[in-house]
């Protein structure tokens, strides 16, 4: 039996354009600088979670997620449209 909803949250990169003196997560950052989520990574979460739930939502969180840049979004949704899940 599948849960009605499930909400993901999804950090597809580590990376900040931002020098904040309080980040808490400045280690983290500087060891995984420059690793980025692929579109595959994103498609195996959405295979996996269909099994789970009937509606999906993705929360985009970072680092900075829009250092993705538009077009990795664009292809994801493209790519990956399914009609139960918020991309």
């Amino acid at each position: 039996m599948k849960t009605k909803q499930l909400n993901i949250l999804v950090k597809p990169t580590n990376d900040c354009n931002m020098n904040c003196t309080y980040c808490f997560d400045r280690k983290m950052r500087e060891k995984l600088r420059g690793t980025r989520m692929s579109k595959s990574d994103v498609e195996h979460i959405v295979n996996l979670s269909a099994d789970y739930a009937e509606n999906v939502e993705f929360i985009w969180h970072g680092g900075e997620p829009t250092l993705m840049g538009k077009e990795f979004y664009e292809d994801v949704r493209t790519d990956i449209d399914v009609d139960y899940i918020s991309i």
